[in-house]
Protein backbone atom coordinates (compact mmCIF):
# COMPACT_ATOMS: atom_id res chain seq x y z
CA UNK A 1 0.00 0.00 0.00
CA UNK A 2 1.33 3.57 -0.97
CA UNK A 3 2.14 5.98 1.73
CA UNK A 4 -0.37 8.58 2.12
CA UNK A 5 1.28 11.84 2.37
CA UNK A 6 -0.14 14.85 3.86
CA UNK A 7 0.78 17.97 1.24
CA UNK A 8 0.18 21.58 1.62
CA UNK A 9 -2.60 22.67 -0.80
CA UNK A 10 -1.78 25.59 -2.77
CA UNK A 11 -4.69 27.37 -4.51
CA UNK A 12 -5.75 30.00 -7.02
CA UNK A 13 -2.56 31.65 -8.26
CA UNK A 14 -1.64 33.49 -4.98
CA UNK A 15 -1.07 30.47 -2.81
CA UNK A 16 2.04 29.81 -3.94
CA UNK A 17 5.37 31.74 -1.63
CA UNK A 18 7.30 32.16 -4.77
CA UNK A 19 9.90 34.99 -4.33
CA UNK A 20 13.19 34.25 -3.59
CA UNK A 21 14.42 36.15 -0.94
CA UNK A 22 11.34 35.51 1.49
CA UNK A 23 10.65 36.29 5.15
CA UNK A 24 9.98 33.41 8.15
CA UNK A 25 6.23 33.67 8.44
CA UNK A 26 3.43 31.77 10.50
CA UNK A 27 1.66 30.68 7.65
CA UNK A 28 0.33 27.05 8.51
CA UNK A 29 -0.74 25.60 5.19
CA UNK A 30 -3.74 23.63 3.44
CA UNK A 31 -4.34 20.33 3.85
CA UNK A 32 -5.31 17.80 1.55
CA UNK A 33 -4.82 13.79 0.90
CA UNK A 34 -2.90 13.04 -2.30
CA UNK A 35 -1.29 9.33 -3.25
CA UNK A 36 1.49 10.87 -5.37
CA UNK A 37 3.77 13.65 -4.13
CA UNK A 38 5.00 14.10 -7.89
CA UNK A 39 1.58 15.03 -8.80
CA UNK A 40 1.91 17.70 -6.04
CA UNK A 41 4.97 19.23 -7.40
CA UNK A 42 3.52 19.61 -10.83
CA UNK A 43 0.32 21.06 -8.96
CA UNK A 44 2.81 23.21 -7.48
CA UNK A 45 4.51 24.31 -10.32
CA UNK A 46 1.02 25.13 -12.71
CA UNK A 47 0.03 27.26 -10.07
CA UNK A 48 2.99 29.20 -9.58
CA UNK A 49 3.49 29.28 -13.56
CA UNK A 50 -0.52 30.19 -13.60
CA UNK A 51 0.38 33.36 -11.08
CA UNK A 52 3.17 34.88 -13.19
CA UNK A 53 0.96 34.95 -16.23
CA UNK A 54 2.45 31.48 -18.19
CA UNK A 55 -0.80 29.77 -18.81
CA UNK A 56 0.56 27.68 -21.69
CA UNK A 57 3.31 26.09 -19.21
CA UNK A 58 0.32 25.88 -16.59
CA UNK A 59 -1.70 24.30 -17.96
CA UNK A 60 0.54 21.82 -19.15
CA UNK A 61 1.91 21.03 -15.84
CA UNK A 62 -1.66 20.87 -14.88
CA UNK A 63 -1.92 17.86 -17.35
CA UNK A 64 0.82 16.49 -15.96
CA UNK A 65 -0.42 16.26 -12.55
CA UNK A 66 -3.68 14.60 -13.45
CA UNK A 67 -1.87 12.22 -15.56
CA UNK A 68 -0.06 11.05 -12.56
CA UNK A 69 -3.38 10.76 -10.47
CA UNK A 70 -6.76 11.67 -11.91
CA UNK A 71 -8.55 12.26 -8.89
CA UNK A 72 -6.35 15.10 -7.78
CA UNK A 73 -8.95 16.97 -6.36
CA UNK A 74 -7.76 20.58 -6.42
CA UNK A 75 -5.81 19.89 -10.08
CA UNK A 76 -9.46 19.00 -11.43
CA UNK A 77 -10.73 22.68 -10.31
CA UNK A 78 -8.34 24.46 -10.76
CA UNK A 79 -6.81 23.83 -14.26
CA UNK A 80 -6.86 26.58 -17.03
CA UNK A 81 -8.58 24.47 -19.32
CA UNK A 82 -10.04 26.44 -21.84
CA UNK A 83 -12.87 23.66 -23.66
CA UNK A 84 -15.74 23.86 -21.59
CA UNK A 85 -16.54 20.00 -22.27
CA UNK A 86 -13.30 19.29 -20.73
CA UNK A 87 -13.40 21.74 -18.07
CA UNK A 88 -17.04 20.20 -16.90
CA UNK A 89 -15.11 16.35 -17.15
CA UNK A 90 -12.87 17.76 -14.79
CA UNK A 91 -14.93 19.35 -12.15
CA UNK A 92 -17.35 16.57 -12.05
CA UNK A 93 -14.48 14.11 -11.42
CA UNK A 94 -13.72 16.25 -8.41
CA UNK A 95 -16.99 16.06 -7.67
CA UNK A 96 -16.85 12.56 -7.77
CA UNK A 97 -14.29 12.26 -4.90
CA UNK A 98 -16.08 14.62 -2.59
CA UNK A 99 -16.19 11.64 -0.39
CA UNK A 100 -12.71 11.32 -0.26
CA UNK A 101 -11.68 14.84 0.09
CA UNK A 102 -10.52 16.54 3.38
CA UNK A 103 -12.65 18.91 5.19
CA UNK A 104 -10.50 21.88 3.65
CA UNK A 105 -10.82 20.26 0.13
CA UNK A 106 -14.93 19.57 0.88
CA UNK A 107 -14.78 23.01 1.31
CA UNK A 108 -13.15 23.93 -1.98
CA UNK A 109 -15.59 22.02 -4.03
CA UNK A 110 -18.36 23.83 -2.51
CA UNK A 111 -17.34 27.02 -3.11
CA UNK A 112 -17.16 25.96 -6.76
CA UNK A 113 -20.59 25.38 -6.92
CA UNK A 114 -22.16 28.12 -4.58
CA UNK A 115 -24.96 30.25 -5.99
CA UNK A 116 -25.14 32.99 -3.69
CA UNK A 117 -23.12 35.34 -1.68
CA UNK A 118 -24.03 34.53 1.77
CA UNK A 119 -23.70 30.97 1.23
CA UNK A 120 -20.05 31.65 -0.05
CA UNK A 121 -19.57 34.07 3.35
CA UNK A 122 -20.48 30.48 5.50
CA UNK A 123 -18.47 28.53 3.37
CA UNK A 124 -15.15 31.30 3.79
CA UNK A 125 -15.75 31.52 7.82
CA UNK A 126 -15.50 27.73 8.12
CA UNK A 127 -12.22 27.47 6.01
CA UNK A 128 -11.01 30.28 8.16
CA UNK A 129 -12.84 28.21 11.14
CA UNK A 130 -10.55 24.98 9.67
CA UNK A 131 -7.07 27.07 8.87
CA UNK A 132 -6.96 30.34 11.26
CA UNK A 133 -3.47 30.32 10.54
CA UNK A 134 -2.99 30.41 6.61
CA UNK A 135 -2.44 33.85 5.13
CA UNK A 136 -4.89 32.68 1.56
CA UNK A 137 -7.99 32.17 4.03
CA UNK A 138 -8.02 36.07 5.36
CA UNK A 139 -7.27 36.97 1.71
CA UNK A 140 -10.48 35.37 0.19
CA UNK A 141 -12.51 36.79 3.06
CA UNK A 142 -11.25 39.96 2.37
CA UNK A 143 -11.63 40.32 -1.46
CA UNK A 144 -15.35 38.93 -0.56
CA UNK A 145 -15.73 42.08 0.97
CA UNK A 146 -13.75 44.19 -0.94
CA UNK A 147 -16.80 46.07 -2.56
CA UNK A 148 -18.60 45.22 0.41
CA UNK A 149 -17.66 46.19 3.71
CA UNK A 150 -14.46 48.70 3.45
CA UNK A 151 -13.58 47.95 7.83
CA UNK A 152 -13.86 44.12 7.24
CA UNK A 153 -11.47 44.10 3.82
CA UNK A 154 -8.89 46.18 5.30
CA UNK A 155 -9.77 43.71 9.05
CA UNK A 156 -9.01 40.67 6.81
CA UNK A 157 -6.35 41.61 5.10
CA UNK A 158 -3.99 43.08 7.69
CA UNK A 159 -4.87 39.57 9.42
CA UNK A 160 -3.64 37.72 6.02
CA UNK A 161 -0.19 39.73 5.98
CA UNK A 162 0.30 39.86 9.93
CA UNK A 163 0.62 35.87 8.75
CA UNK A 164 2.21 36.48 5.68
CA UNK A 165 3.71 39.79 4.63
CA UNK A 166 4.78 38.16 1.52
CA UNK A 167 1.25 36.97 0.50
CA UNK A 168 1.76 37.79 -3.36
CA UNK A 169 -2.27 38.23 -3.79
CA UNK A 170 -2.78 40.53 -0.64
CA UNK A 171 0.19 42.56 -1.81
CA UNK A 172 -0.89 42.31 -5.39
CA UNK A 173 -4.82 43.80 -4.60
CA UNK A 174 -3.52 46.56 -2.81
CA UNK A 175 -0.66 47.96 -5.47
CA UNK A 176 -4.02 47.54 -8.42
CA UNK A 177 -6.63 49.17 -5.31
CA UNK A 178 -3.33 52.00 -4.88
CA UNK A 179 -3.05 52.29 -8.44
CA UNK A 180 -6.59 51.62 -10.44
CA UNK A 181 -7.67 51.43 -13.65
CA UNK A 182 -6.06 52.99 -17.17
CA UNK A 183 -7.05 54.77 -20.26
CA UNK A 184 -10.76 53.74 -19.90
CA UNK A 185 -11.69 57.20 -17.82
CA UNK A 186 -11.03 55.49 -14.28
CA UNK A 187 -12.20 58.48 -12.30
CA UNK A 188 -9.66 57.29 -9.72
CA UNK A 189 -7.17 56.39 -12.55
CA UNK A 190 -3.43 58.01 -11.86
CA UNK A 191 -3.08 60.68 -14.61
CA UNK A 192 -0.52 63.38 -15.47
CA UNK A 193 -3.28 65.86 -14.19
CA UNK A 194 -3.46 64.47 -10.83
CA UNK A 195 -0.61 62.83 -10.28
CA UNK A 196 2.47 62.33 -12.60
CA UNK A 197 3.58 65.91 -12.11
CA UNK A 198 4.11 64.91 -8.55
CA UNK A 199 7.80 64.30 -7.72
CA UNK A 200 6.46 62.77 -4.71
CA UNK A 201 3.82 60.65 -6.06
CA UNK A 202 6.37 59.12 -8.99
CA UNK A 203 8.75 58.58 -6.19
CA UNK A 204 6.19 56.53 -4.37
CA UNK A 205 5.22 54.54 -7.05
CA UNK A 206 8.55 53.66 -8.37
CA UNK A 207 9.32 52.36 -4.51
CA UNK A 208 5.77 50.65 -4.68
CA UNK A 209 7.01 48.47 -7.68
CA UNK A 210 10.03 47.71 -6.30
CA UNK A 211 8.33 45.98 -3.48
CA UNK A 212 6.15 44.19 -5.60
CA UNK A 213 8.97 42.59 -7.52
CA UNK A 214 10.61 41.73 -4.57
CA UNK A 215 8.34 39.81 -3.61
CA UNK A 216 8.43 37.74 -6.76
CA UNK A 217 11.58 38.70 -8.63
CA UNK A 218 10.16 36.27 -11.39
CA UNK A 219 6.50 37.76 -11.41
CA UNK A 220 6.20 39.03 -15.24
CA UNK A 221 3.34 39.46 -15.08
CA UNK A 222 2.71 42.36 -13.23
CA UNK A 223 4.94 44.49 -15.38
CA UNK A 224 2.15 44.89 -17.45
CA UNK A 225 0.53 46.56 -14.54
CA UNK A 226 3.43 48.95 -14.37
CA UNK A 227 3.38 49.61 -18.28
CA UNK A 228 0.04 50.46 -18.00
CA UNK A 229 -0.30 52.54 -14.95
CA UNK A 230 2.73 54.53 -16.72
CA UNK A 231 0.68 54.61 -19.93
CA UNK A 232 -2.05 57.21 -18.72
CA UNK A 233 1.16 59.77 -18.38
CA UNK A 234 2.93 61.81 -20.46
CA UNK A 235 5.78 59.70 -20.48
CA UNK A 236 4.92 56.45 -22.61
CA UNK A 237 8.51 55.94 -23.36
CA UNK A 238 8.67 54.56 -19.39
CA UNK A 239 5.85 52.36 -19.89
CA UNK A 240 7.12 50.40 -22.71
CA UNK A 241 10.27 50.39 -20.73
CA UNK A 242 8.45 47.96 -18.44
CA UNK A 243 6.60 46.25 -21.18
CA UNK A 244 9.87 45.66 -22.48
CA UNK A 245 11.45 44.68 -19.24
CA UNK A 246 8.47 42.43 -18.42
CA UNK A 247 9.07 40.50 -22.09
CA UNK A 248 12.63 40.18 -21.19
CA UNK A 249 11.87 38.39 -18.27
CA UNK A 250 10.12 36.21 -19.96
CA UNK A 251 12.98 35.13 -22.28
CA UNK A 252 14.83 34.17 -19.19
CA UNK A 253 12.04 31.91 -17.14
CA UNK A 254 10.33 30.59 -20.81
CA UNK A 255 7.16 32.02 -20.14
CA UNK A 256 4.72 32.49 -22.42
CA UNK A 257 3.28 36.14 -20.98
CA UNK A 258 5.73 36.93 -23.13
CA UNK A 259 3.36 37.67 -26.22
CA UNK A 260 1.18 39.85 -24.14
CA UNK A 261 3.92 42.09 -22.95
CA UNK A 262 5.13 42.36 -26.54
CA UNK A 263 2.02 43.76 -27.55
CA UNK A 264 1.46 46.04 -24.97
CA UNK A 265 4.85 47.53 -26.02
CA UNK A 266 3.24 47.93 -29.14
CA UNK A 267 0.23 49.60 -27.56
CA UNK A 268 2.87 52.24 -26.43
CA UNK A 269 4.95 52.80 -29.80
CA UNK A 270 1.34 53.05 -31.63
CA UNK A 271 0.70 56.23 -28.89
CA UNK A 272 3.50 57.64 -29.26
CA UNK A 273 3.08 57.90 -33.04
CA UNK A 274 5.89 55.47 -33.86
CA UNK A 275 3.42 53.23 -36.34
CA UNK A 276 5.76 51.09 -38.34
CA UNK A 277 7.83 50.21 -35.15
CA UNK A 278 3.84 49.32 -33.76
CA UNK A 279 3.22 46.86 -36.20
CA UNK A 280 6.70 45.25 -35.54
CA UNK A 281 5.73 44.47 -32.37
CA UNK A 282 2.09 43.66 -33.20
CA UNK A 283 3.28 41.13 -35.71
CA UNK A 284 6.00 39.41 -33.02
CA UNK A 285 3.17 38.78 -30.63
CA UNK A 286 1.04 37.06 -32.91
CA UNK A 287 4.21 34.97 -34.64
CA UNK A 288 5.02 34.21 -31.05
CA UNK A 289 1.61 32.98 -29.75
CA UNK A 290 1.19 29.20 -30.22
CA UNK A 291 -1.72 28.66 -27.83
CA UNK A 292 -4.99 28.86 -29.33
CA UNK A 293 -6.92 30.86 -27.45
CA UNK A 294 -4.31 33.66 -27.03
CA UNK A 295 -3.42 32.99 -30.33
CA UNK A 296 -7.28 34.47 -30.96
CA UNK A 297 -6.75 36.90 -28.61
CA UNK A 298 -3.77 38.11 -30.77
CA UNK A 299 -5.83 37.84 -34.46
CA UNK A 300 -8.37 40.19 -33.24
CA UNK A 301 -5.77 42.56 -31.36
CA UNK A 302 -3.93 43.06 -34.82
CA UNK A 303 -6.85 43.77 -36.60
CA UNK A 304 -7.84 46.08 -34.34
CA UNK A 305 -4.98 47.85 -34.33
CA UNK A 306 -5.23 48.25 -37.89
CA UNK A 307 -8.64 49.81 -37.32
CA UNK A 308 -6.78 52.55 -35.28
CA UNK A 309 -4.73 53.21 -38.12
CA UNK A 310 -7.52 52.87 -40.47
CA UNK A 311 -6.33 50.49 -42.60
CA UNK A 312 -9.24 48.55 -43.31
CA UNK A 313 -8.01 46.21 -45.90
CA UNK A 314 -5.61 45.31 -44.01
CA UNK A 315 -8.17 44.30 -40.56
CA UNK A 316 -10.26 42.44 -42.95
CA UNK A 317 -7.34 40.78 -44.57
CA UNK A 318 -5.88 39.67 -41.08
CA UNK A 319 -9.91 38.16 -40.23
CA UNK A 320 -9.83 36.66 -43.66
CA UNK A 321 -6.72 34.96 -43.12
CA UNK A 322 -7.53 33.75 -39.61
CA UNK A 323 -10.94 32.34 -41.23
CA UNK A 324 -9.41 30.66 -43.89
CA UNK A 325 -6.71 28.75 -40.91
CA UNK A 326 -9.54 27.50 -38.74
CA UNK A 327 -10.32 23.87 -40.70
CA UNK A 328 -6.52 23.22 -39.59
CA UNK A 329 -6.35 25.11 -36.33
CA UNK A 330 -6.92 22.06 -33.75
CA UNK A 331 -10.20 24.18 -32.62
CA UNK A 332 -13.41 22.20 -32.56
CA UNK A 333 -16.22 22.26 -34.88
CA UNK A 334 -18.39 24.24 -31.97
CA UNK A 335 -15.51 26.56 -30.76
CA UNK A 336 -14.73 27.46 -34.98
CA UNK A 337 -18.31 29.12 -34.99
CA UNK A 338 -17.88 31.40 -32.14
CA UNK A 339 -15.01 32.27 -33.73
CA UNK A 340 -16.94 32.65 -36.75
CA UNK A 341 -19.36 34.95 -34.67
CA UNK A 342 -16.46 37.26 -33.64
CA UNK A 343 -15.25 37.69 -37.21
CA UNK A 344 -18.05 38.50 -39.45
CA UNK A 345 -19.52 40.92 -35.59
CA UNK A 346 -15.92 42.66 -37.01
CA UNK A 347 -16.12 42.91 -40.43
CA UNK A 348 -19.47 44.10 -40.50
CA UNK A 349 -18.42 47.10 -38.59
CA UNK A 350 -14.93 47.62 -40.24
CA UNK A 351 -16.99 47.81 -43.58
CA UNK A 352 -19.22 50.45 -42.73
CA UNK A 353 -16.55 52.06 -41.33
CA UNK A 354 -14.83 51.77 -44.78
CA UNK A 355 -18.48 52.95 -46.59
CA UNK A 356 -18.80 49.44 -47.75
CA UNK A 357 -22.53 48.88 -47.41
CA UNK A 358 -22.92 45.52 -49.06
CA UNK A 359 -20.20 43.93 -47.48
CA UNK A 360 -21.30 45.69 -43.96
CA UNK A 361 -24.86 44.03 -43.86
CA UNK A 362 -23.65 41.09 -45.71
CA UNK A 363 -21.38 40.54 -42.73
CA UNK A 364 -23.83 40.93 -40.32
CA UNK A 365 -26.42 38.71 -41.98
CA UNK A 366 -23.54 35.86 -41.80
CA UNK A 367 -22.88 37.09 -37.68
CA UNK A 368 -26.66 36.17 -36.97
CA UNK A 369 -26.25 32.92 -39.32
CA UNK A 370 -23.48 31.53 -36.71
CA UNK A 371 -25.07 32.98 -33.39
CA UNK A 372 -28.33 30.68 -34.43
CA UNK A 373 -25.68 27.98 -34.84
CA UNK A 374 -24.67 28.88 -31.25
CA UNK A 375 -27.88 28.64 -29.75
CA UNK A 376 -28.42 25.53 -31.58
CA UNK A 377 -25.58 24.27 -29.85
CA UNK A 378 -26.01 25.74 -26.57
CA UNK A 379 -29.79 27.07 -25.86
CA UNK A 380 -28.83 27.81 -22.42
CA UNK A 381 -26.29 30.30 -23.50
CA UNK A 382 -25.90 33.39 -21.87
CA UNK A 383 -22.89 35.65 -20.98
CA UNK A 384 -21.78 33.70 -18.08
CA UNK A 385 -20.58 30.93 -20.63
CA UNK A 386 -17.71 33.71 -21.70
CA UNK A 387 -17.55 34.35 -17.79
CA UNK A 388 -16.57 31.04 -16.71
CA UNK A 389 -13.90 30.86 -20.36
CA UNK A 390 -12.22 33.79 -19.55
CA UNK A 391 -11.78 32.74 -15.94
CA UNK A 392 -10.08 29.68 -17.16
CA UNK A 393 -8.18 31.79 -19.53
CA UNK A 394 -6.78 34.09 -17.27
CA UNK A 395 -6.11 36.39 -20.31
CA UNK A 396 -6.13 40.29 -19.46
CA UNK A 397 -9.24 41.96 -20.46
CA UNK A 398 -10.57 38.42 -21.63
CA UNK A 399 -10.57 37.03 -25.12
CA UNK A 400 -11.16 40.36 -27.49
CA UNK A 401 -13.95 38.63 -29.02
CA UNK A 402 -17.44 39.50 -30.12
CA UNK A 403 -19.63 36.30 -29.01
CA UNK A 404 -21.34 38.40 -25.57
CA UNK A 405 -23.05 40.13 -29.33
CA UNK A 406 -25.09 37.16 -30.09
CA UNK A 407 -27.34 37.92 -26.88
CA UNK A 408 -31.08 39.15 -27.88
CA UNK A 409 -30.18 42.92 -26.54
CA UNK A 410 -26.49 43.19 -27.75
CA UNK A 411 -27.71 41.72 -31.07
CA UNK A 412 -30.41 44.81 -31.61
CA UNK A 413 -27.99 47.37 -30.18
CA UNK A 414 -25.53 46.21 -32.97
CA UNK A 415 -27.72 45.93 -35.80
CA UNK A 416 -28.77 50.00 -34.58
CA UNK A 417 -25.51 50.95 -34.57
CA UNK A 418 -25.08 49.69 -38.01
CA UNK A 419 -27.51 50.66 -39.47
CA UNK A 420 -26.61 54.19 -38.07
CA UNK A 421 -23.37 53.82 -39.84
CA UNK A 422 -24.62 52.67 -43.26
CA UNK A 423 -26.80 55.31 -43.59
CA UNK A 424 -29.91 53.39 -43.48
CA UNK A 425 -31.92 55.93 -41.55
CA UNK A 426 -35.01 54.96 -42.32
CA UNK A 427 -34.74 50.91 -40.81
CA UNK A 428 -32.44 52.79 -37.64
CA UNK A 429 -35.54 55.14 -36.63
CA UNK A 430 -37.80 52.04 -36.86
CA UNK A 431 -35.22 50.64 -34.74
CA UNK A 432 -34.69 53.60 -32.57
CA UNK A 433 -38.55 54.00 -31.81
CA UNK A 434 -39.09 50.41 -31.52
CA UNK A 435 -38.87 49.82 -27.63
CA UNK A 436 -35.88 48.40 -27.55
CA UNK A 437 -33.88 51.03 -25.70
CA UNK A 438 -34.64 53.28 -22.91
CA UNK A 439 -32.24 55.88 -20.68
CA UNK A 440 -29.13 57.20 -22.55
CA UNK A 441 -28.45 54.22 -24.65
CA UNK A 442 -31.68 55.52 -26.67
CA UNK A 443 -30.06 58.86 -26.19
CA UNK A 444 -26.71 57.85 -27.63
CA UNK A 445 -28.70 56.72 -30.72
CA UNK A 446 -30.78 59.81 -31.51
CA UNK A 447 -27.39 61.45 -31.12
CA UNK A 448 -26.07 59.22 -34.10
CA UNK A 449 -29.50 59.27 -35.96
CA UNK A 450 -29.41 63.02 -35.63
CA UNK A 451 -26.16 63.51 -37.03
CA UNK A 452 -26.25 61.70 -39.80
CA UNK A 453 -29.74 63.59 -40.58
CA UNK A 454 -27.89 66.99 -40.15
CA UNK A 455 -29.41 68.41 -37.15
CA UNK A 456 -26.53 69.39 -35.55
CA UNK A 457 -28.37 71.08 -33.14
CA UNK A 458 -30.07 68.40 -31.62
CA UNK A 459 -26.63 66.40 -30.97
CA UNK A 460 -25.41 69.44 -29.37
CA UNK A 461 -28.48 69.04 -27.08
CA UNK A 462 -28.70 65.65 -26.47
CA UNK A 463 -24.20 65.38 -26.44
CA UNK A 464 -25.03 68.13 -23.52
CA UNK A 465 -27.74 65.84 -21.42
CA UNK A 466 -25.32 62.53 -21.52
CA UNK A 467 -21.95 64.42 -20.63
CA UNK A 468 -24.27 65.87 -17.30
CA UNK A 469 -25.14 62.70 -16.71
CA UNK A 470 -21.51 60.86 -17.00
CA UNK A 471 -20.64 64.22 -14.39
CA UNK A 472 -22.95 63.65 -11.84
CA UNK A 473 -22.96 59.85 -11.87
CA UNK A 474 -21.04 57.94 -9.10
CA UNK A 475 -20.33 54.69 -10.42
CA UNK A 476 -19.23 54.37 -14.29
CA UNK A 477 -19.01 51.36 -16.09
CA UNK A 478 -16.00 50.89 -17.73
CA UNK A 479 -17.19 48.53 -20.75
CA UNK A 480 -20.71 47.43 -22.02
CA UNK A 481 -24.14 48.67 -22.46
CA UNK A 482 -26.06 50.41 -20.09
CA UNK A 483 -29.34 52.01 -19.82
CA UNK A 484 -28.20 54.58 -16.94
CA UNK A 485 -25.13 55.83 -17.77
CA UNK A 486 -22.74 54.86 -20.79
CA UNK A 487 -19.32 53.22 -20.36
CA UNK A 488 -16.50 55.80 -21.10
CA UNK A 489 -15.89 54.34 -24.12
CA UNK A 490 -19.06 55.19 -25.37
CA UNK A 491 -19.34 58.34 -23.88
CA UNK A 492 -15.88 59.35 -25.85
CA UNK A 493 -17.53 57.84 -29.53
CA UNK A 494 -20.25 60.11 -28.80
CA UNK A 495 -18.51 63.47 -28.16
CA UNK A 496 -16.73 62.63 -31.22
CA UNK A 497 -20.05 63.06 -33.22
CA UNK A 498 -21.03 66.19 -30.99
CA UNK A 499 -17.44 67.86 -31.71
CA UNK A 500 -18.18 67.02 -35.36
CA UNK A 501 -21.52 69.17 -34.94
CA UNK A 502 -19.81 71.57 -33.20
CA UNK A 503 -17.43 72.72 -36.45
CA UNK A 504 -20.02 72.30 -38.37
CA UNK A 505 -22.06 75.31 -36.68
CA UNK A 506 -18.41 76.99 -36.35
CA UNK A 507 -17.85 76.47 -32.71
CA UNK A 508 -14.71 75.16 -32.78
CA UNK A 509 -13.03 76.18 -29.05
CA UNK A 510 -15.93 73.86 -27.59
CA UNK A 511 -15.14 71.09 -30.62
CA UNK A 512 -11.49 71.45 -29.44
CA UNK A 513 -11.94 70.62 -25.88
CA UNK A 514 -14.12 67.41 -26.46
CA UNK A 515 -11.82 66.35 -29.39
CA UNK A 516 -9.04 66.66 -26.72
CA UNK A 517 -10.45 64.18 -24.49
CA UNK A 518 -11.75 61.59 -27.06
CA UNK A 519 -7.77 61.65 -28.46
CA UNK A 520 -6.20 61.70 -24.79
CA UNK A 521 -7.49 58.05 -24.46
CA UNK A 522 -5.38 55.53 -24.10
CA UNK A 523 -6.61 52.26 -23.94
CA UNK A 524 -7.46 49.72 -27.14
CA UNK A 525 -11.06 49.15 -27.63
CA UNK A 526 -12.21 48.50 -31.17
CA UNK A 527 -14.92 51.37 -30.87
CA UNK A 528 -12.12 53.47 -30.60
CA UNK A 529 -10.63 52.50 -32.94
CA UNK A 530 -13.38 53.90 -35.05
CA UNK A 531 -12.98 57.48 -35.01
CA UNK A 532 -9.71 58.16 -32.90
CA UNK A 533 -7.52 58.80 -36.28
CA UNK A 534 -9.74 61.06 -37.07
CA UNK A 535 -10.09 63.15 -34.33
CA UNK A 536 -6.72 63.75 -34.13
CA UNK A 537 -6.94 64.90 -37.60
CA UNK A 538 -9.63 67.01 -36.72
CA UNK A 539 -7.93 68.50 -33.89
CA UNK A 540 -4.93 69.81 -35.38
CA UNK A 541 -6.92 70.88 -38.30
CA UNK A 542 -8.46 73.86 -35.70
Amino acid sequence: MKKLIIIILISSISFISCSESLEKTSDTPYKLSIKNEKAYELYKSARLKSQRGDYVGSKLDFEACLRIDPNFIMACLDINETNIVKKNNYTKRAYKNYNNASETEKIFIDLSRVKNDEEKLLLLNRLALLNPDNSDVFYRLGSYYLNKDYNKFKENFEKALSINPNNWDVNRTLFFRKYPGFGSGNPLAKTTDNFFIYPDSINSLESDIKKLIKIDTLNVQVYRKFGDIWRNSNDLEKAKDYYIKGAELCSVDGNSFRSELIHTAGNATFLMGNIDESFKFFNESLEIEFDLYPRMKRVYQLATAYLFDQNHEKAIETLDNYEESLPSSGLTDFEITQVLVSIYNYKAFFYADMGDKINSLKSFSKFKEYAKDVYDELPDFNISFIQSRNSNLGLNSGLNDRLDRITPSNMIYDETWLNLLNRNLKTSKKLIDGDNFDGNTLKSFKLLYNYFSGNHKEVIKIGSELNMVQMNSEDTPVGGNTNNVLSRFQLAYCNYYVAKSLIKLKKFDEAKILLKSVTDGRAFGWRFGLIRKEAKALLSSL
